[in-house]
């Protein structure tokens, strides 16, 4: 398991604490003197108060995450509510870091800080372990793979139409472009940097070898595409390596899961190539 250089949970708890305990002492220097006429007033509110505990209880039992994507009110996205308590989550992602650009090692620090937050930090571990793994065995088998057989795939998450005539697709500095290295293969798209957006004149003359679609909202896409004007001369086109993965959404969702479709599109890449690794995610 990496350690963040960004902070340490200890010190994260330690500083907590502290906070705790000075705001402990402000209230006992607030409170007034009990007297006769407030002793009645008190055992009256006992059940209210017991009531408002038990509730507070609860709300302090939900951990709420946040990303830059969903700011809401004006509200500051990199700041987690966790019991009740608010801690800076630099460490997860960086300010003016977009979520979209995490890499391998991100997701990984992800899955920590989420279990960290749960009380499942051995579980976390294990998951990471497991992800680490499969990363591993699929570099290995990429590297058996011939250079002469090396592909580039262009990797599409909407598909162009009269309205929206563009390709959204994954550039340099994204966990997709680490994927499609990772199994031995090129993204076509790699001289863009982050998330773009492609014309289709500028995604045809890429000509990538294979393209893999998670775009499951096109009806019937691969056959949508493929009967494009102007993409019949392109090389995934003309040898039918258009591909929808069946996990679209785990390969979109940057998590462990991501495995699993990286798996999935290594094999329709490179068939045989990549048969004998086992996911440790399957169903």
């Amino acid at each position: 398991m990496e350690n963040s250089e960004a902070f340490s949970y200890e010190e994260i708890e330690s500083k907590e604490l502290n906070k705790e305990k000075e705001e402990h002492k402000e209230e006992e220097q607030n409170i007034p003197e009990n007297n006769d006429n407030n002793d009645l007033e008190q055992n009256e509110n006992n059940e209210d108060n017991n009531v408002k505990e038990k509730k507070v209880e609860k709300e302090e039992d939900e951990i709420k995450f946040g990303q830059q994507i969903n700011n809401e009110n004006g509200i500051d996205s990199f700041t987690t509510d966790i019991f009740g308590k608010k801690f800076n989550i630099e460490y997860e992602l960086k300010p003016k870091e977009k979520i979209e650009d995490k890499k391998m090692t991100d997701i990984k620090k992800d899955i920590e800080f989420i279990g960290y937050c749960t009380g499942k930090a051995d579980e976390a571990a294990k998951i990471n372990e497991e992800f680490q793994q499969g990363l591993d065995e699929i570099k290995a088998s990429a590297e058996k793979i011939p250079e002469e057989e090396k592909k580039t795939i262009l990797f599409e998450l909407s598909t162009p139409t009269s309205d929206y005539p563009t390709i959204y697709t994954a550039g340099t500095g994204t966990y997709m472009d680490e994927a499609i290295n990772l199994i031995g293969a090129e993204n076509a798209s790699g001289d863009q940097a982050s998330w773009v957006s492609l014309s289709e004149e500028d995604a045809i003359a890429k000509n990538p070898d294979v393209i893999i679609s998670t775009d499951t909202y096109t009806p019937d896409v691969v056959n949508t595409l493929v009967s494009l004007s102007g993409w019949e001369n392109v090389d995934a086109v003309k040898n039918d390596q258009v591909y929808l993965l069946s996990l679209s959404d785990e390969i979109n969702r940057p998590n462990q899961h991501v495995l699993s479709a990286m798996l999935e599109m290594a094999r329709d890449t490179y068939p045989g190539y990549f048969d004998s690794i086992t996911d440790p995610y399957a169903e």
